[in-house]
């Protein structure tokens, strides 16, 4: 099973899904690979509205919330790869309280830019 934990400037989102892609998307190679998704959470389902989605009070709603449709659908047994995307005081927090689960690998996947876009031509006279 793997985890995807994204943490953006305005909601922290907790996607689980299958470790094997779908059949359709088999063929595909590298990271495009389609994995089905079981279940996804987001601090906005949860009734969160403005800059208190980003903020630890709702990442902790949102791990509760995750680890209760766990546990309902009795996943809590398997080992999980856990992929992080972001930034933010929430990722911390649910990085630490993740600890309970079986966690095989922890990867971080945080896109930065090596060198950045070109700059504008500067203005002559």
């Amino acid at each position: 099973m793997i985890i995807r934990l994204i943490c953006s400037n305005n909601n922290t989102r907790l996607i689980l899904s299958q470790s094997r892609p779908s059949k359709s998307a088999q063929a595909l190679k590298g990271p495009n690979k389609i994995y089905p998704v079981l279940f996804q959470l987001t601090t906005g389902m949860l009734g969160f509205k403005g800059s208190t989605r980003s903020s630890i009070y709702a990442a902790e709603n949102l791990l509760k919330k995750f680890i209760a449709n766990l546990r309902a659908s009795k996943l809590t047994s398997h080992s999980f790869i856990l992929l992080v995307k972001g930034l933010g005081p929430a990722r911390n927090f649910i990085l630490r309280k993740l600890a309970q689960l079986k966690i095989n690998h922890i990867k971080d996947i945080t896109t930065f830019p090596h060198n950045g876009c070109r700059k504008k031509k500067s203005r002559s006279y």
